[in-house]
């Protein structure tokens, strides 16, 4: 084969690529451990096209922002923030393992959810219980409730839940301001490899 029908073949498919394939920066802490602020992520919009997302997979938002779908259209997912020991996350009344959540102070939690709550627009749950903890900004809350995810929705969580905004503030997210699907960190090198 030509080099010619090579470039032409390549430059193609990248012109077919293009609107279902995208690069992103991450700008926040929101997915921290995993993914921090200057990663480069590959993201691809193609399967939204054909399904809605999956639990677990991690997603970019079209205001930009990072987070794992936790739950789908029909579940129940409750948080309890009364003590930080205490937080759980529960998807249709099981305890839900989180390996990949971030709580502060490095620790990887186990059914943990610390949650972070911007008070300048909130989103108040089925149930709310919002407290100041001590260790928080005077901006910074925990949120606690319980959320009905409606059909054609989606509730998604930060890694990162002391610096995520989601929809423990917004409540479920429409499908339609669900952008795509990160599946890949580029850069930094170190850290390349596939998004779980």
């Amino acid at each position: 084969m030509s080099r010619r029908r090579l470039l032409l073949g390549g430059l193609l498919l990248l012109a077919l690529a293009v609107p279902f394939v995208a690069v992103h920066v991450v700008r926040g802490e929101e997915m921290s451990e995993r993914l921090q602020p200057g990663d480069v992520v590959l993201a691809e919009r193609f399967s939204f096209l054909t399904r809605v997302p999956y639990r677990g997979e991690v997603v970019r938002t079209r205001d930009g922002h990072f987070a794992r779908v936790l739950g789908i259209g029909g579940d129940t997912v409750e948080i309890d923030g009364k003590a930080l020991a205490q937080r759980q996350l529960k998807l249709n009344g099981t305890a839900m393992m989180e390996p990949y959540a971030h709580v502060p102070g490095g620790a990887v939690a186990a059914l943990a959810v610390p949650a972070a709550i911007v008070t300048e627009k909130r989103f108040v749950p089925e149930s709310a219980d919002l407290a100041v903890p001590k260790w928080s900004t005077p901006r910074v809350a925990q949120a606690s409730g319980r959320w009905r995810v409606p059909a054609g929705q989606t509730f998604i969580l930060g890694d990162g839940r002391w610096e995520s905004r989601d929809s423990r503030h917004e409540g479920p997210y429409a499908l339609d301001r669900v952008e795509s699907r990160a599946v890949f960190v580029l850069y930094p090198l170190h850290r390349r490899g596939w998004l779980r």
